[in-house]
């Protein structure tokens, strides 16, 4: 069995000519972490959540991991999710907290 690959091509002129200049931008500068267009994400998110601050972060382990920071869940405390997602699993072992796993039943 053939599996296609993804189509990445940009058939609008004007979005692909504003990623070619983003992606040149970047290897400009060579700061692909941590650089400028990072800091103008985090600024237009937090704009568009109407919060003063956003961060943004590398994986979904990542923000699992500080949106569980923030809520102030502690170690051994209890935390409900799904068994699909192994991001969970290792937030939850990394924070030494007991994951629960469930699964939906319709």
């Amino acid at each position: 069995m053939k599996i296609p690959y993804r189509d990445l091509s940009v058939k609008d002129p004007e979005l692909k000519a504003e990623l070619l200049q983003s992606v040149d931008s970047v290897l400009s500068h060579g700061r692909t972490i941590l650089g400028p267009e990072v800091d103008e994400f985090e600024k237009q998110i937090a704009e568009y959540c109407q919060k003063k601050y956003a961060v943004g972060v590398n994986s979904g382990t990542d923000a699992l991991y500080y949106a569980l920071r923030c809520l102030d869940v502690g170690q051994g405390d209890e935390v409900i999710n799904t068994s699909f997602m192994d991001c969970h699993f290792k937030c939850n072992i990394t924070m030494r907290r007991n994951p629960c796993f469930c699964r939906y039943l319709r």
